[in-house]
C-alpha cells in the first residue's frame, strides 16, 4: 500500500486541481440548478466515473500514446471542446429556465445527467495532462506493484473529487431554491453558465501537447 503521507499528497493536489473552476464544476452547478442536487450528485458521479478513463488510460499506457502523438491529442481536444461548447449553446439558447439539455425538451433522466458529467470529463484533454503530468510524480517504482499503487491513487482521486463536487451541488441547491421565484434572474444565470461552458470549450482548442 502507498505510504499514508503520500496519498495525502496526492489527495492535496486533487483539491487543488478542481477547486480551480472548470467544466466539471460548471456541470455539476448546472445541473443542480436546472435540476436539485440529485441531479447535480448524479452529474457529480459521471465525473468522478470519468476519472476512471483516465486511470484505466494511464494504467495500459494509453495517456502516454494519446500525449505522443499530435493527431490523436488533437482528436480528443476538438471533440471535448465540441461538447462543452455544444452544451453552452443548448443553455444560453433555453429561456424562462436553467436547463442544460435539448432546447425545450423534457428534463434529462439520472441516467443522462450521469452520461453528461461523464462524457465532459472523459473528453477533457486537461485532465489527461493532469494524470499524465501529476500521477507519476506521487508513484514509487522502489516499492513495487505500480499498477496497484496507480489504482489506490486513482481512488482517492474519486473519493476527493466526490466529495468536493456533492458539497458543491449542496451549496448550488441553495441558489436553485432562492431562484424558483426569480425567472429574470434565473434567466441570466442560465446565460452565463452556457457563456462560460462555450469559453472554456474554446480554451480547450488552446491547450497544447507536451513537448516530446
Amino acid at each position: 500500500m502507498i505510504d499514508p503521507q503520500i496519498m495525502a499528497a496526492f489527495a492535496a493536489a486533487v483539491l487543488v486541481a478542481i477547486a480551480v473552476p472548470g467544466p466539471d464544476a460548471l456541470l455539476v452547478l448546472g445541473n443542480t440548478l436546472s435540476h436539485d442536487k440529485r441531479g447535480g450528485f448524479m452529474t457529480a458521479l459521471g465525473v468522478c466515473l470519468g476519472y476512471g478513463v483516465h486511470i484505466l488510460a494511464a494504467l495500459l499506457g494509453l495517456t502516454a500514446i494519446v500525449l505522443a502523438s499530435a493527431t490523436l491529442f488533437g482528436l480528443v481536444k476538438m471533440v471535448g471542446a465540441a461538447y462543452l461548447i455544444y452544451l453552452g449553446l443548448q443553455a444560453w439558447r433555453q429561456r424562462g429556465g436553467l436547463e442544460l439539455g435539448d432546447v425545450g425538451g423534457p428534463q434529462r433522466t439520472p441516467w443522462q445527467l450521469l452520461q453528461q458529467g461523464f462524457l465532459g470529463n472523459a473528453l477533457n484533454p486537461k485532465a489527461i495532462l493532469f494524470f499524465m503530468a501529476v500521477l507519476p510524480q506521487f508513484v514509487r517504482p522502489e516499492q513495487g506493484q505500480i499498477p496497484l499503487q496507480i489504482i489506490q491513487l486513482g481512488a482517492v482521486n474519486f473519493v476527493v473529487s466526490l466529495l468536493f463536487y456533492t458539497l458543491l451541488a449542496h451549496a448550488a441547491e441553495r441558489i436553485r431554491l432562492g431562484l424558483q421565484h426569480r425567472p429574470a434572474v434565473a434567466e441570466r444565470v442560465q446565460k452565463a453558465l452556457g457563456g462560460l461552458l462555450i469559453g472554456l470549450g474554446a480554451s480547450l482548442l488552446l491547450t497544447k501537447r507536451p513537448a516530446s
